[in-house]
């Protein structure tokens, strides 16, 4: 009997080690075509960011599809017109679905994260002002619904892009800017010797080094100057650069929620934001 009941204990805690996930549609709701290609690479992104996590199971689209289908057709033409509710029919802890919009010059994706069992709802969104951060975007959205999901880490609220290289061109510029000084140095200290020298045979040479020792200085010299105004540009350009930003929706509202399993359950009830 000791280890029927031990049993017993060990096997939830196998079972409850893993949460099951759905990934569902990501839908583009502004007039902008080219986001649409981000109602595809949205969930592959999302679903590449939790394969790797052993606590999370997946349910692959294609079955997810199949399941859902053969629901409807066992239901009678029963469609899921919300998350909860595909959930259901899935089998899942969790069902991830969400939108995509473009505000102005701001770009948006939400996610609702959706636990199955209860309704309960919570809507993560990050921004961005710039498309081609998409990979960035889903990224810090990940880390965020793990945040929900697993508690494993902590919560991002931003993820700052260096899309200038001002760091480079500033070392750069201090580079030439030594190597200029040291020139400059070679070339006084030829021209001392040039003005000094009591030697006929080498008043020629000492010229030659001291003049294009000069001229070299001179090339330097521009080129650090460039160098330094280049970095000034691109850090004035680099503070304008908006981070990607990240934050837990609260919309304060109160909504009704009906979730039906066929021969199972009904549930009516509201869902309070707070």
């Amino acid at each position: 009997m000791k280890t029927i009941l031990l049993t017993l204990f060990i096997l939830p805690a196998v079972v409850w080690s893993q949460t099951n996930i759905a990934i569902g549609k990501f839908r583009n709701e502004s007039n902008v075509f080219s986001l649409d290609r981000w109602e595809k690479n949205i969930p592959a992104s999302l679903k590449s960011e939790f394969s790797g996590v052993p606590e999370i199971v997946l349910v692959e689209r294609e079955n997810m599809e199949a399941i859902i289908r053969e629901q409807v057709l066992a239901l009678g033409g029963f469609t899921d017109s919300s998350g909860a509710e595909a959930g259901l029919l899935l089998g899942v802890d969790y069902f991830i679905d969400g939108t995509i919009f473009k505000n102005g010059s701001t770009y948006l994706i939400t996610a609702n994260l959706i636990r199955v069992e209860t309704g309960q709802t919570i809507n993560e969104q990050v921004r961005s002002n710039d498309p081609d951060y998409l990979d960035q975007m889903v990224s810090l959205l990940a880390n965020n619904l793990r945040f929900h999901l697993l508690a494993d880490r902590d919560y991002q609220d931003k993820i700052s892009i260096r899309k200038y290289p001002v760091l480079a061109v500033g070392v750069s510029s201090l580079i030439l800017a030594g190597a200029t000084a040291a020139l400059f140095t070679f070339s006084q200290d030829n021209l001392k010797k040039y003005e000094d020298t009591t030697q006929l045979n080498k008043v020629d040479e000492y010229y030659s080094r001291a003049n294009n020792s000069n001229k070299a200085v001179i090339a330097l010299g521009t080129a650090t100057a460039a160098g330094l105004a280049t970095t000034i540009i691109l850090w004035l350009a680099e503070m304008k650069n908006e981070p990607i930003r990240a934050k837990t929706m609260d919309d304060r509202k109160v909504s009704t929620q009906f979730i039906f399993n066929a021969g199972k359950e009904v549930r009516l009830g509201f869902k309070i934001s707070f």
